[in-house]
């Protein structure tokens, strides 16, 4: 089976290292798995070039550029272009994986499965209260070596991490920024929707899955796995009152285009 990994990347400098090199090793415990990996760069200053060397089969695709269109338009793109019979969308690539991701779901790939990857956040509180309770990079590093990286010990990651209750074990959730699902099931729903217009995606990651459940997609939850966000500059991780403005502008946006605020979708 061949699978096409997606990453969106904003003005990420080490943290896409991280995660790539995160995503190497999740490749090298599976056999069963064709996989290429896809960056869309939507930053200023592309920092994807030299990530082939990190990834077999990586391509850095630098789509788009900040400013003119929304990263979610580039994963459609990379989706529409690619010829895998199962796709894996990460909108934000600041996020590292645990190593048996691609083990796991091995099993569970099917036509209508949808994969969600639990959201955690490096530390044992919120990212965006970090500058406020004197959590740096160098705390998160330390927790990193302490994991084992970049052969990461998941249950001691998940311990000195905080979940993400909307994109975490469920039995219901709000969105996934780490979903795995067939090709049938997406073009079904024609992925993203481009009436979303946020640079970050806003919340088109939440209507995606809305649409995919509605159209009959079986939501599974890898909840002993993990996808880890790390300290950077994230439109709702950087502090509390740009996390309260960006929740209000994406529920506003959400509302005009569906006439309804989002709601979370269910383990079937």
């Amino acid at each position: 089976m061949r699978l096409t990994i997606v990453l969106g990347c904003f003005e990420l400098d080490h943290q896409i290292t991280r995660t790539l090199t995160s995503i190497n090793v999740a490749i090298s415990h599976q056999q069963e798995l064709d996989v290429d990996v896809v960056v869309a760069d939507n930053s200023r200053k592309k920092f994807c070039t030299k990530i082939d060397a990190l990834v077999p089969n990586c391509r850095a695709a630098n789509v788009f550029t900040f400013g003119q269109n929304p990263i979610h338009f580039a994963l459609n793109k990379i989706v529409a272009e690619s010829e895998s019979d199962f796709i894996c969308v990460m909108i934000d690539g600041a996020r590292i994986w645990s190593p048996q991701i691609l083990k796991r779901c091995v099993s569970l790939l099917s036509t209508k499965n949808l994969i969600h990857v639990p959201n955690y956040q490096i530390g044992h509180s919120h990212q965006m209260y970090a500058s406020e309770r004197g959590f740096t990079m160098e705390d998160e590093e330390k927790i990193l070596l302490d994991a084992g990286w970049p052969y990461l010990n998941t249950e001691r990651l998940i311990q000195n991490s905080t979940i993400e209750d909307h994109a975490g074990i469920g039995p219901r959730i709000f969105e996934s920024n780490c979903l795995l699902l067939s090709r049938e099931l997406w073009t079904e729903v024609r992925g993203f929707d481009q009436s979303f217009k946020r640079a970050d995606g806003g919340f088109a990651s939440a209507d995606l899955l809305q649409r995919l459940v509605s159209a009959g997609g079986q939501l599974r939850i890898l909840t002993s796995e993990g996808t880890f966000h790390q300290l950077h500059a994230g439109s709702t991780t950087s502090a509390p009152s740009n996390t309260r403005q960006a929740i209000k502008e994406m529920t506003i946006e959400y509302k005009q285009i569906r006439g309804h605020a989002p709601t979370r979708v269910s383990l079937s």
